[in-house]
């Protein structure tokens, strides 16, 4: 019986590695192949796959894988039904393009930026942008979440819905608050800079910004953040306060009894998930080069709701 306990938990431990590094392997062979293999195909065959599936759309979709991990922190480990997650990608989106555009011309702030003597505006580091953009979405999740958590099943669903519509409909009437503009309105905000190599670009073939054309680079960069948003989202599951997440999924009544402080595990869940949302809407406005408010739309948040229940499911 010994012997196949520890069986047991020596396939448990290899099997905590087998998403890791499948997904380390399956990033490396589409960069080495997009990178190297693919430029040297003939004409034709090099252009059907550019056509049938570019880099671009790989990067694309990991920018929802990173929203849906968000999301998977609220619904799938705590079981608080959003539907309004598409909020926190839009204010994450709204940083960069605060942070990191000439929006904000009345002010020259160049932080390592890749906008190097660009003039005007603000411009910081992207993995500066990265940081505050998750802890001011975080901020947001714990302010709507604060009055909100009380409410439980479908009037928690309807209220979050409702900040879901709201935020964006700010962003979108936010050209002249009072004199202020605060998000340029419908126009949107553009550019947004280049995410910088830093001591990368030293590498043969590595430009030192990543822009619009450099799809092949910039998918190691969004591979980076959801490796970064699984290893979080993973670590935390397993202590302690994901299993007060899991206690109050399976049983609210239950997991108060048992101790667990149901407020405060709920805005924490809130708070993650709202933090890995504002990493998917930095990312996302650098791959699109502009933040507009018509990106967030509510089907937005029903689409990362289906890939929660896909992901939960397999």
């Amino acid at each position: 019986m010994v012997a196949t306990r520890l069986s047991g938990t020596r396939k448990q431990g290899i099997s905590r590695y087998v998403w890791p590094i499948s997904m380390l392997l399956v990033v490396v062979l589409l960069f080495v192949f997009y990178n190297n293999i693919e430029p040297n195909l003939q004409t034709n065959v090099a252009n059907g796959i550019n056509d049938w599936l570019p880099v671009a759309t790989f990067n694309e979709s990991m920018v929802w894988i990173i929203m849906a991990l968000g999301l998977n922190v609220v619904v799938g480990y705590a079981g608080l039904l959003d539907l309004g997650y598409v909020a926190f990608w839009a204010i994450g989106g709204y940083v960069a393009g605060w942070l990191m555009s000439p929006f904000f011309a009345q002010w020259n702030v160049n932080v390592a930026g890749s906008a190097v003597g660009a003039g005007s505006g603000i411009h910081l580091n992207f993995w500066l942008v990265l940081p505050i953009g998750a802890a001011f979405c975080a901020l947001w999740g714990v302010l709507i979440g604060a009055p909100t958590l009380r409410l439980k099943s479908d009037y928690l669903a309807l209220v979050t819905l409702g900040f879901g519509e709201i935020i964006p409909e700010v962003f979108r009437n936010g050209e002249d608050i009072n004199g202020f503009n605060l998000s340029n309105g419908s126009k949107g905000i553009t550019p947004i800079d280049a995410i910088p190599t830093g001591p990368f670009h030293l590498l043969p073939g590595v430009p030192a910004y990543l822009g619009p054309f450099d799809d092949n680079y910039r998918f190691v960069v969004y591979a980076l953040l959801i490796a970064f948003a699984i290893f979080v989202s993973l670590r935390i599951r397993v202590g302690r306060l994901g299993r007060a997440w899991l206690a109050i999924r399976e049983d609210e009544l239950a997991a108060s009894m048992m101790g667990v402080p149901l407020m405060r595990t709920k805005l924490a869940a809130y708070a993650v998930g709202a933090a890995i949302g504002g990493l998917g809407g930095v990312a996302w406005a650098t791959l699109v080069g502009s933040v507009s408010s018509e990106d967030f739309q509510f089907a937005n948040s029903i689409i990362l709701l289906a890939m929660v229940v896909l992901l939960t499911v397999v």
